[in-house]
């Protein structure tokens, strides 16, 4: 595991609150359908709990995957989740081979403003892909999670949504944080922090 910013073997951080993403192999889509996303939330929820870990944030694009977790054993959490819906998705689609372009890329969070600022450019995601007007309209995202929000995704996995919602007080704060504070190439600015860790 080498840091490419520094030129130098560094481990990869295992606890704290931490941006976790991957993508497909050679850019495929990972999510072909609900049933795809639905299977790869389960497990989400299945593993963070296995590893007394929180989902603190997500968000599902159709060819790459964005997840805050709060965790002490990293690794372990993911090898065994991607592992597990990788299995799934090659029986599922009758294929074979790695689905993901690398194990997965992750950065430790250090700081609450620095913790927010990743959370948001999560939600932010569907925005910039221009899935969605609102974040409110994509389904595959923790947006509304927040503030004890309604939404059938709740049945899959939990998302602990406290820091947010405690730091925007209210939905609206939320949403202007979301459409007017945008955190500009996340991991440009995390080579500058010199937290950022890859396989």
């Amino acid at each position: 595991m080498t840091d490419m910013w520094e030129g130098l073997r560094v481990k990869r951080v295992q606890k704290g609150s931490i941006h976790v993403y991957f993508r497909g192999n050679n850019r495929n889509n990972v999510f072909y359908d609900d049933a795809d996303r639905i299977s790869f939330l389960i497990r989400c929820g299945y593993y963070s709990k296995k590893y007394c870990s929180v989902v603190q944030e997500f968000a599902l694009m159709d060819n790459h995957v964005h997840l805050q977790l709060q965790t002490s054993q990293l690794t372990r959490l993911m090898t065994s989740m991607l592992c597990s819906f990788g299995h799934y998705y090659n029986r599922k689609h009758n294929t074979s081979g790695t689905l993901f372009q690398s194990p997965f890329n992750s950065v430790c969070k250090h700081y609450d403003e620095w913790k927010i600022d990743s959370m948001l450019y999560i939600l932010q995601n569907p925005l910039a892909a221009e899935i969605c007007n609102h974040p409110a309209d994509y389904k595959w995202s923790s947006y509304n999670f927040h503030f004890n929000g309604k939404t059938p995704l709740k049945k899959y996995i939990q998302v602990d949504t406290s820091l947010v919602d405690k730091n925007f007080k209210t939905i609206k704060e939320l949403d202007t944080a979301i459409f007017e504070r945008k955190i500009k190439n996340v991991e440009i600015d995390e080579y500058k922090h010199k937290q950022f860790d890859r396989l």
